[in-house]
């Protein structure tokens, strides 16, 4: 299926689910609406800055994962663009398609190795293993009524790391009875895990998302700073199940989660929308100046 295609039948599932929870639930669609309106400019300029925010730190750590000599490298500017062009193809194209597209990026100066697409999925592992622990400290250091809810997470980030750090070990001692791509992505994901390029940017990443939570949900909410922050995060494994332009699980989770915790169902789905599609606007408005302003390969001379 070419990929317009697959475009247009994602905005035309988008379009009937709007439709359809539109002529069912009116009442609720209507003070959905209110709520985005107590969005402030602050909020929104909060969103797009930390959305930027996050995809140069997605780029600092891309730039950390190569193997290569740092002279052999190409400038960090090469990676933020391609972060920002790979996440714009992401959001219409079908799930792992961004790392897709950054692995050819990253084929196309050279670098990577033979399987850049390796260190990138070893990147999503570090990154999926940070999570927690920042969610788990957030729930700790925060006021929170869930400190018990921290220790638990915290634990469990804990023992992902520990795994990741050992998990070339583990591979090597099973031998033969795993697949070869499992086997590489272990030995990919050990030594990268130790590289501060790749582990601090990550979880810098984690905070600045929190601390948009934070911005967007808590005020004028009876919701804890350390509550919110940490139950949204952990929200972003939802993210890892299938979406509609980024709209899906995480957004759904999210404002279940936080409606148990003392949000408001409307204003909380409210926000929640609001987050994902100035994210949405912004990537793309992003993804295009980058594609634009970008350098092209020049016409050969005429010999």
């Amino acid at each position: 299926m070419r990929p317009w295609m697959r475009f247009a039948i994602k905005l035309l599932l988008l379009a009937a689910v709007v439709g359809v929870l539109t002529l069912r639930f009116p009442d609720r669609v209507d003070a959905v609406l209110d709520g985005m309106r107590l969005v402030s400019g602050g909020q929104i300029a909060a969103i797009v800055a930390i959305g930027l925010l996050s995809q140069v730190l997605y780029a600092v750590r891309w730039r950390a994962l190569l193997d290569e000599p740092a002279a052999d490298v190409p400038p960090l500017s090469t990676f933020i663009r391609y972060t920002l062009v790979s996440q714009m193809i992401g959001l219409a194209a079908p799930g792992g398609a961004q790392i897709l597209v950054q692995g050819l990026m990253t084929r196309s100066e050279g670098s990577g190795g033979a399987e850049p697409w390796l260190a990138l999925g070893a990147e999503r592992l570090i990154s999926l293993a940070t999570n927690p622990v920042v969610a788990g400290v957030a729930l700790l250091l925060l006021p929170s009524s869930m400190r018990w809810l921290g220790l638990g997470v915290l634990a469990a980030g804990a023992l992902a790391i520990g795994l990741l750090l050992v998990a070339h070990r583990g591979v090597a001692w099973a031998g033969r009875a795993l697949p070869e791509r499992i086997v590489d992505l272990a030995g990919a994901v050990g030594p990268r895990i130790r590289r501060p390029g790749v582990v601090v940017p990550a979880a810098l990443g984690h905070v600045a998302l929190g601390v948009l939570f934070v911005i967007i949900f808590v005020p004028g909410s009876e919701m804890l700073a350390g509550d919110v922050m940490g139950v949204a995060l952990l929200t972003a494994w939802a993210g890892l199940l299938p979406s509609l332009f980024g709209l899906g699980p995480a957004q759904a989770a999210q404002v279940v989660l936080l409606v148990r915790i003392g949000g408001d169902p409307s204003i909380v789905a409210a926000q929640a929308l609001v987050i994902w599609g100035l994210s949405v606007v912004a990537a793309v408005a992003a993804g295009a100046v980058a594609w634009l302003v970008g350098p092209r390969p020049s016409a050969e001379e005429p010999s």
